[in-house]
């Protein structure tokens, strides 16, 4: 237990440093940024005792391909396509662990439904916003199309964590998913509809403790099995 809290102390400050970055505009940006991932990768190798299964590899995929999306987005690449591409690679990857989890016939409860109605409505009221914005500033086809993808699989994702049967693990893992679901939607108004205040703060907060809480909510279920 000591363990996990300093490496989870660590990541928590490490993730603070980098929004101190992004705040100030500070270039330690490009340094500290892409160690984020990286970081909460070792501190699963390093808490995961037991010999590594096809889940394991799929989670650290899953944070690989997110920390390639940090890298693209940050300062020195701002690359958003590449960016873009990588988190759907993450997401994806998170669907493939997530969806084996849902017992079949599917079932769910008044509150999962609810959960599942107010993360559509979510969804479309953002894509709604971000597309009207978009077409009226002649923006390409092409990209409201990969935008609405993305969308789509992000919703994807959160639902089949929150479908998924309760455990100690499955707080962790929903918390995560819906902190994500709220990061990225935080991210996309603020650069498709209007700026947010503070927007570095909400988008990053949210998002590294999205990634902390998905990645230990997977290390409880792995090692209850």
């Amino acid at each position: 237990m000591w363990k996990s809290k300093i490496l989870f102390s660590l990541y928590a400050l490490l993730s603070a440093m980098v929004i101190w970055a992004q705040l100030i505009h500070n270039p330690l940006e490009n340094i500290l940024k892409p160690l984020l991932m990286p970081g909460l990768m070792l501190i699963y190798i390093l808490l995961r005792e037991e010999r590594f299964k096809k889940q394991d590899y799929l989670l650290l995929l899953a944070l690989f391909f997110s920390m390639c999306g940090d890298t693209f987005l940050m300062p020195y690449f701002d690359h958003f396509i590449a960016g873009l591409a990588s988190f759907l690679l993450a997401h994806l990857f998170y669907l493939t662990l997530f969806i084996p989890l849902i017992k079949k016939p599917l079932t769910s409860t008044k509150v999962q439904k609810f959960g599942l109605l107010l993360g559509f409505v979510f969804y479309v009221l953002l894509l709604f916003l971000i597309i009207n914005k978009q077409l009226a500033n002649n923006t390409s086809i092409v990209l409201i199309v990969i935008i609405i993808i993305y969308a789509s699989v992000l919703y994807s994702m959160f639902a089949s964590a929150l479908l998924s049967p309760s455990s100690p693990s499955y707080f962790y893992i929903l918390g995560g998913a819906s902190l994500f679901f709220l990061s990225d939607g935080l991210l996309a108004y603020n650069k498709f509809v209007d700026p947010i205040y503070l927007s570095q703060l909400w988008v990053m907060s949210t998002y590294t403790s999205a990634q902390a809480l998905i990645m230990y909510g997977w290390y409880k279920r792995s090692t209850a099995d």
